[in-house]
């Protein structure tokens, strides 16, 4: 599976992964070659495991959330 851009529906991959021990969850940083700003996605460490679909399934879900405005990173409103 390849993944999505967000931004402009473009190939994309993964930039950078970086795994907190503390709350167990994996933070990508995804980005295309046509978009300057990468995209941040979060996948929790057990979802991943409990998951039977492939960890691009689940991150591409992310980035369409992304896409519709979601982020993790953003403080609810």
């Amino acid at each position: 599976m390849t993944l999505r851009c967000p931004r402009c529906g473009a190939a994309a991959t993964v930039l950078e992964t970086d795994y907190d021990i503390r709350v167990r969850v994996f933070s990508y940083t995804v980005g295309c070659v046509g978009c300057e700003r990468p995209t941040r996605i979060k996948l929790n460490e057990l979802e991943l495991q409990d998951s039977e679909a492939p960890v691009e399934s689940l991150m591409q879900r992310e980035l369409n959330k992304a896409r519709n405005g979601y982020s993790p990173y953003r403080e609810p409103a």
